[in-house]
């Protein structure tokens, strides 16, 4: 999930994010986020506030903050959200896994589960 703290759309999927870290976390849903910010400590405030649990990189080095960061740039993010869905083999799934298209794929992917209570604000 490349994403950063300052983009409306990212934090907009979040809740839903949260929603189905919790209701497949169990089943090998992984979330690996990659920060395009370029403030450390807003982002760090943010990932506790929010009680994001899942890690979350990002690249100290000030000139490889923000779009510079080398993750981005080896996979082409030109825009956030940007999403790459994986499969248990590693394969990709969907570059577009947001809103109820990740619960859909989810399910394919690692069956069905009860859906939990949206996350307490």
């Amino acid at each position: 999930d490349f994403w950063a703290t300052w983009c409306g759309p990212c934090r907009a999927e979040l809740p839903n994010l949260k929603q189905m870290y919790a209701a497949y976390h169990d089943k090998g849903f992984e979330v690996v986020g990659i920060s395009l910010d370029e403030d450390l400590d807003d982002l760090q405030a943010f990932l506790t506030k929010e009680a994001i649990e899942w890690p979350t990189l990002i690249d100290t080095k000030p000139e490889n903050l923000g779009w510079n960061n080398p993750i981005a740039q080896y996979y082409g993010i030109s825009g956030i959200p940007a999403v790459i869905l994986l499969n248990q083999e590693g394969k990709v799934v969907s570059l577009n896994a947001r809103g109820d298209e990740l619960g859909k794929l989810l399910k394919d992917l690692l069956r069905p589960v009860a859906t939990p209570a949206p996350p307490a604000k």
